[in-house]
């Protein structure tokens, strides 16, 4: 292991080819949102078959909640292509840990996460959306009462 990639600290931003082929770096595919980052063995392996299985049973649950998942293989560009078709994976390539995990971290970078903070009842009842992820946004949403 990289002695900068440790629990708490900012992972690199790497640059790597998507599933199209195209250069991208992760603070790319993640924008302002959450993003899950797996770092897989291969196609070959079976705990990682099982794990993306997983994540894709959960993807709408994920993708509702605004949150990117990437996972960096590996693989060869073919053989990514194949594990992904396998899964079924619709991003570019324990679960409850992991849930729990984008639980925390939605908390920690949204001040909407937790609606019985103070004043955020009062902002959406005077129509303020702007403590409101998503609803900030400039044609988007704001227009609804």
């Amino acid at each position: 292991m990289r002695s900068d990639i440790t629990p708490g600290a900012t992972f690199p931003d790497y640059e790597l080819p998507d599933h199209t082929r195209t250069p991208r770096r992760l603070s790319e595919l993640q924008g302002d949102d959450p993003l899950i980052l797996t770092l897989a063995r291969g196609h070959y392996c079976p705990k990682e078959h099982q794990q993306h299985l997983e994540l894709v049973a959960a993807y709408p649950k994920i993708a509702v909640a605004y949150t990117q998942i990437v996972t960096i293989s590996t693989d060869e560009h073919h053989a990514s292509q194949e594990f992904r078709a396998s899964v079924g994976a619709p991003w570019r390539p324990s679960f409850a840990d992991l849930w729990r995990d984008l639980r925390d971290v939605s908390g920690m970078i949204r001040p909407d996460w937790d609606l019985s903070a103070p004043g955020l009842r009062e902002a959406w009842d005077t129509g303020d959306r702007t403590p409101f992820h998503g609803w900030n946004r400039e044609g988007r949403r704001d227009d609804r009462p």
